[in-house]
Parts: C-alpha cells; sequence; structure tokens
C-alpha cells in the first residue's frame, strides 16, 4: 500500500524550488516568451541567462535524485506530531524500522529512476547549448529550443511525482 503523507521538508522545498521557480517560471516560461528573439540573436551573441544557467540546475537535480531515498522515508514522520513527544530512543527505533521497510519495499526506485532518466536526458540536450548558439543558424537553434523545451516538459512531469512522504 503506498500513501502520501505531507512534504518531505527540505526536500519538498528543493522539488519547488526546481520544478516550480526555476523549470516552470525561468525557463519554460521564457522558452515560449523570448524564443524568437533567441532565434534571431547573431552568432556569437552571449547564451541567454537561464540556458547558460542549466548546468548548476542540473547539478542540483542529481543531488536531488541521489538523494530521493533518503529524503523520502517515512522515518522522517518520526519527528513530527504527535511521535515527535516519544521518547529519544523510541523515536530512534520507530525511524529504523520505518526506514527500513521502506527501503527494503523499494517502492521509491521507480521514481527515483523516472526522474534519473528524464535529467540526463534533459542534460544530453542542454549540453549542445552552446554549440548550437554560437552557429548563429535559426534553424538549428530552434531544432534545439524544441527539443529542450520537450526534455524539460519530461523532466517536469517525472519531478511531479512522488508527493511527500511514501509509505511502504
Amino acid at each position: 500500500m503506498k500513501l502520501r503523507f505531507g512534504s518531505p521538508g527540505e526536500c519538498g522545498n528543493e522539488r519547488e524550488t526546481l520544478s516550480h521557480t526555476w523549470l516552470e517560471r525561468r525557463l519554460l516560461d521564457e522558452l515560449k516568451m523570448d524564443c524568437e528573439d533567441w532565434l534571431n540573436a547573431a552568432p556569437n551573441s552571449p547564451i541567454p541567462e537561464v540556458l547558460a544557467g542549466i548546468p548548476l540546475q542540473i547539478v542540483k537535480l542529481t543531488r536531488f535524485v541521489d538523494r530521493m531515498v533518503e529524503d523520502f522515508s517515512p522515518g522522517h514522520l518520526v519527528d513530527q506530531c504527535p511521535l515527535a513527544q516519544l521518547e529519544g530512543s523510541t523515536k530512534q527505533l520507530l525511524r529504523e524500522a520505518l526506514h527500513t521497510a521502506y527501503v527494503a519495499s523499494g517502492v521509491i526506485l521507480p521514481y527515483q529512476a523516472a526522474l534519473r532518466l528524464a535529467t540526463e536526458e534533459f542534460s544530453k540536450t542542454a549540453a549542445k547549448a552552446e554549440t548550437v548558439w554560437r552557429t548563429g543558424d535559426r534553424e538549428r537553434k530552434a531544432e534545439f529550443l524544441s527539443e529542450l523545451e520537450a526534455k524539460a516538459l519530461a523532466l517536469r512531469e517525472a519531478l511531479a511525482l512522488p508527493q511527500g512522504v511514501i509509505l511502504p
């Protein structure tokens, strides 16, 4: 049985920043609003800031994916009310038991694999940005921006799941 409860603290905040603040409000919005200007940019013109910042965001995404098993663990629930009122050793025992069962269930692994794949695919496409930009070729830029948008949408979808701590 899979239950979703709450938001896993830092992990939920980080996902919100990556998904909504950066991916949705920056990259995807700018791809729509500035596409024509970008296509008309001269060869060797500076790469747009949002595209130049993608490598840093990929580092953050990769770190997020690598920590998913720990960050979505139901062991975090032990520190929330009313369990937070328990004695420290009891909380530790519960935290370990919940986390062990959760890891053994493998329930997070499909989500992690999907996000890892989406991140890798997005990264492969984004790696072409500098080369495509230097050419100044409108058609190549259009193909690149279209592919980047498709990979960004797939990444947004993969980032949407799971919603909070997962119980095995």
